[in-house]
This record gives structure tokens, sequence and C-alpha cells, in this order.
């Protein structure tokens, strides 16, 4: 038996477990590259590999959107928030259902309009385009590579703590290895068609293993404790703060809250997604299948943590908590696939991460910015560097692993926000945004986050007691805005013809591709 610290898991559960990890990575490896022998006469062409030829079809396209946006948070590193902070967890976490219809709504629809009229294939193109500004397109590419690599290193941690787990504490670097080994193959293979494609195996193995663990493990709340409310009448007993709204000061929740909905819109990979179809009607059917799956998803594994406290209050590490379900409540070979099922969900957003940033390092800032003449062929190959050094560097960072995952995770994703949110919905939506209202948004938001979040650390007691604990983001987020505001009524606009591609159905198509890049 190997002691996990509050649970025990056998010889043959870890053999078995590891098998199926085994079998699974083979097997997204070999779609990968199946995919890649697929995709035609444009598959050497960066802006296919970025976007899939914008084909994907309703499934995929819902898939993709909810794989990009839940991420390990969802299924490893959220239930183990919840396991530790409470009820108050759960209804930040569950917030996040919102980011799905910012996303697909109406900010979706038009960037997926404006994505057609321009042909662009990244979200900075677009940025780029609309403020018609190199500077943005140099301070968005940099804040966006600094803040994805720790996201992805967050991702990374969750799978091999989970690797680590079953193999009995001594495999943490095998266990990120195997995680970015095989999604660096598969995405390189195909680019988004391929990962779109293994997205949904893995999102529709996620649902599976979900729903098959929610039954069993209210299977066995009603053996142990007779009912719902005995179970949590017992966490009241021993923890009570698990079910307390107070747990999180309001200010402080306000801000995760925040984060895992609204501001969802400005995370790159979920919004990219919007310039990856053109049938409207798989447009709509994919807003259902995502809205439906996400909701259930992160109900059950985020809602159910403080069940499995009353189960099981000893755990010493919190993101155990579906190691500890599945390894109780199912046989080995169930547990390992619970166990891929998490690594599906990293795997997933860890192949977003990789494709827009390393997309836009190099396409949007070495090709368009520094080497315009630049061959599809070098383009490409620069590409394939980029995402290998992206992968490295993320690795590097997650070998030094945090007790609660999630919260580096959303320190990253805070950060991605105010790269992208401000510029994005103001680009869209108000046409007297400019390109300074925008470099003093973003430049503004990134370094006030930062000090922020560096005082929240050092100095918790002022923090705290005069401020409320309020989350960083949140008034950083309001800098943002009132820099975007405030400068862009003072500074000049850009052409109007540029305005009509991204605000009128009447426009010339050479504003399209036009660029007054300074």
């Amino acid at each position: 038996m190997i002691d996990l610290g509050g649970f025990m898991i056998s010889r043959t559960q870890q053999v078995q477990m590891i098998i199926v990890i085994v079998l699974y990575s083979v097997v997204v490896v070999a779609l990968g590259l199946y995919v890649k022998g697929g995709t035609g006469k444009d598959k050497g062409k960066l802006a296919h590999f970025l976007t899939g030829g914008r084909g994907l079809n309703s499934l995929e396209l819902a898939m993709v959107t909810m794989t990009f946006g839940m991420a390990g948070g969802t299924m490893v590193s959220g239930p183990g928030l919840s396991y530790g902070r409470g009820f108050i967890s759960i209804v930040t976490i569950f917030a996040g259902i919102i980011g799905v219809f910012g996303t697909f709504g109406n900010c979706g629809k038009k960037v997926s309009i404006v994505g057609r009229r321009l042909n662009a294939s990244t979200i900075v193109q677009l940025l780029h385009h609309r403020y018609q500004s190199r500077r943005l397109v140099y301070l968005i590419v940099i804040g966006m590579t600094l803040f994805v690599i720790p996201k992805i290193s967050s991702q990374l941690m969750i799978s091999a703590k989970l690797f680590t787990a079953i193999t009995g504490g001594k495999s943490y670097l095998l266990g990120m290895l195997i995680a970015t080994s095989a999604t660096l193959i598969y995405t390189l293979s195909g680019g988004l068609k391929s990962v779109a494609r293994i997205c949904v195996f893995q999102g529709i193995l996620m649902v599976v293993v979900v729903a098959i663990i929610s039954i069993r493990e209210y299977t066995m709340v009603y053996q142990q404790f007779g009912s719902v409310q005995a179970a949590y009448e017992y966490v009241a007993e021993i923890q009570p703060q698990l079910l307390m709204a107070d747990n999180w000061q309001p200010l402080y929740a306000l801000g995760m809250a925040l984060l895992y909905g609204w501001a969802s819109f400005g995370q790159p990979g979920a919004t990219h997604t919007a310039l990856t179809y053109r049938d409207p009607k798989a447009f709509s059917k994919a807003i259902v299948i995502s809205v439906i799956c996400s909701a259930f998803i992160q109900l059950a594994m985020s809602g159910s943590s403080v069940l499995s406290y009353a189960l099981n209050p000893n755990l010493t590490q919190p993101d155990y908590v579906v190691v500890y379900l599945s390894t109780t409540m199912l046989s080995g070979i169930l547990a390992g696939f619970t166990i891929v099922a998490c690594f599906a969900a990293v795997q997933s957003t860890v192949a977003g991460l990789l494709l827009v940033t390393a997309g836009a390092i190099c396409k949007d800032l070495y090709k368009e910015c520094f080497h315009p003449d630049a061959s599809e062929r070098e383009v490409s190959r620069f590409n394939v560097a980029a995402l290998l050094v992206i992968g490295v560097l993320s690795v590097v960072i997650g070998l030094h692993p945090t007790q609660f995952t999630q919260l580096l995770n959303t320190f990253a994703g805070a950060g991605l926000d105010l790269v992208f949110a401000m510029p994005l919905l103001f680009g869209l939506y108000w046409k007297d945004a400019t390109e300074q209202g925008a470099l003093w948004s973003v430049a503004g938001g990134l370094v006030s986050y930062i000090l922020f979040y560096a005082v929240n650390r050092i100095f918790p007691i002022f923090w705290s007691g005069i401020l409320g604990n309020i989350h960083p983001v949140i008034p950083s987020m309001l800098l943002s805005l009132f820099l975007m505001v405030a400068v862009s009524r003072r500074t000049p606009k850009v052409p109007l013809g540029i305005c009509e591609v991204w605000f009128s159905p009447d426009y010339e198509e050479r504003f399209c591709h036009e660029y007054d890049l300074k």
C-alpha cells in the first residue's frame, strides 16, 4: 500500500493507473499524427495551423472552448481549493460559466465577423489592425508571454502532482514531462485541427468520468451519513468555516468571481476560438453544448469537494482530492481513466495557450513587425522553436510546486486579462478607443497589478486590514479601464476607414489590409 497523506492506494491500483496513462498518451499522440496526415494542401501554412482553416464543426468548437477554458483547475486544483476553502470558493469558481457566454456571445460573434474581414488568425492581429500600432503589439506579446508561461506551469504542476500521487511521491518531474511532451507532439503535428479533434475525445472523456465520480460520491455519502444534509452537519461540527460565506473577505471573493467569470473573455485561448469557424449554425450549436458541459463539470467537481471533506477530512494535499475519490470509489482501471481525464483538462489548456502565444510571437511580432518578407517555411520553423522554448520554460518554473496550484493559475490568468480585456472590449465597442489609450491601459494595468500583488503578499496585514483584502485585480482592472477612457479622449483617433471595418457593414476592402505602423 502507498500512503498519500490521509488515504492509501494499493500497488495493483498503482500499476493499473500507470498503464491507463501510458495508453492514453499513446492514443493522443497517434491521433495528433493522424490528423497531421489529413490537413491537406494548407497544412504548411501558419494561418491554417493556428485556426484549423476555420473549419471546426459545432462539436469541435464546443469542446475546444470548453476544454481551453476549464483547464486542470476545474478537474484538480479547483476541487482542491474548494476542499481547503469551502463553499465560497465553489461560488466564485462556478462564476466561470459566465465566461462561456462572454466568449461565445456578442463579443465572440463580433470577433468572428471582424476576423473574417481581416482574414486574421490571431487576436493580436486584430488588435494590431484596430489600433494601428506596432508598439501595442510589442507590449501585448511581451505581457502575454510573461503570464502565459506561469499559467502553463500551473497546469503542468497539476499533472505532475497527479502522477506523483499514483507513483508514491517519486516522479514529479516525470509526470510533468509526460504531459508536456505528449501535448507538444500533438500540437506541433497538426496545429488547431489536431488539438480540436483531441479535445473532442478529451471533453467526452471528462464528462463521462465526472458523471461516474459524482454518482459514486453521492452513493458513499448516503452509505456513510444517510443523507447529504447529515454530511454537511458533520462538516459544520468539525470545520464550520468551510460552510461560511465570510471565509474570504467580500472584495477578495468579488475579484475571484471576476476572474472566473467576465474576465475570462480576456483569456487569449478562449477568445481565439472565435476565429476558428465560418458556419453560424455550428456556432449556435456550440454555445449549447459548451454551456451545458461546462456547467455540469464545474458544479460536479468543485461543488462536491465539501462532501469530500465529510468523507475524509484528513487529506494533507488538497489537490489530491480527485485522486482520493477515484481510488477509493473505483477500480484501478476506472481510477486510471479519472486521472487521464484530469491530464486531458491540463493538456487541452496547455495546447491552446501554446498555440496562441507562439502564433502571436511568430506571426504578429516576428513576421509583421520585424521580418515582413519572411517565408512561410521560415515563420513555421520559428513557430516550432517558440512552442518548444515556452514549453521548456514552463517546465522549469513548474519544478517548484505550490500548495494551492489554483492560486498561481488565477494570478497568471489575471495578468492575461489585463493584457487583453480592455483593448479588445473597447476596440470592439467604442469607436473612440485609440492607440495611446490602449498602450496606457495595458501598461498601467500590468504594472499596478504586479505592484498590488506584491504589497498583498509582503504586507498581508496592511492589505487585509486597511484595504479589506481586495483582490489586486480589481483596482488594476479599474485603473486599466480609466486609462483607456481618459487617454483615448485626449489622443488622435484611428483613421475612419479602419473604424468602418470594425463598426460598419459598409467598408472598403483596402482598409482591411492597411496598417499605419508606428
